[in-house]
């Protein structure tokens, strides 16, 4: 049986401020590692210069969906919105059966665990158990900045980076995949 190491690295900024593309940098060098990467990435959706909605894209299968977009007066009765947001329940019900799916593995990213979750009580529910399982060596875990204090308590030794420009990530990206290569011997790889 293989041991996991559990880590758990919450990665938090403003918004718009490159967490996402932080995400996507380390998957794209774990996967030429030949890790077994795992999850959800959310990347923005933006028409000219304004954010229109908000996709999703499994690591695993590659299927990419439309999560949410901005609401409109044919939205009154949507069963899961934030202020700026209107969720689409199929999807959302996708992402969770992808989020129980992708443990254990390698690399566990869930891009992002928010209000939905953290207020609501809805969203991502598989989210949380899947990072609480420890059946990763790393996951990393997408936190709005109000949203952090919540994820600390719940995971008190986990790590936070904090994002703040999109040119600093690359490096970031760099720290993160230096420490992984040192622990690599730890789980057989």
């Amino acid at each position: 049986m293989e041991k996991f190491t559990g880590q758990i690295l919450l990665v938090t900024g403003a918004r718009d401020s490159g967490k996402t593309l932080l995400c996507r940098r380390v998957v794209e060098i774990a996967r030429k590692a030949n890790w077994q990467v795992r999850g959800l990435l959310s990347p923005a959706i933006i028409k000219g210069d304004a954010k229109v909605g908000i996709g999703v894209e499994d690591l695993n299968s590659g299927k990419r969906f439309m999560l949410a977009h901005l609401p409109d007066e044919n939205d009154a009765k949507a069963e899961i919105r934030t202020d700026g947001w209107i969720f689409d329940n199929r999807c959302v019900t996708w992402c969770n059966t992808v989020l129980e799916q992708s443990i254990p593995c390698d690399l566990l990213v869930i891009d992002e665990v928010g209000p939905l979750e953290l207020v609501q009580n809805t969203g991502w529910t598989t989210a949380l158990p899947a990072v609480d399982s420890g059946k990763f060596h790393l996951a990393l875990v997408v936190v709005r900045e109000e949203l952090l204090s919540t994820l600390e308590q719940r995971w008190p030794k986990a790590s936070t980076i904090t994002v703040s420009t999109v040119e600093r990530i690359d490096h970031m990206v760099e720290n993160i995949i230096d420490v992984l290569m040192t622990n690599q011997e730890l789980w057989g790889k």
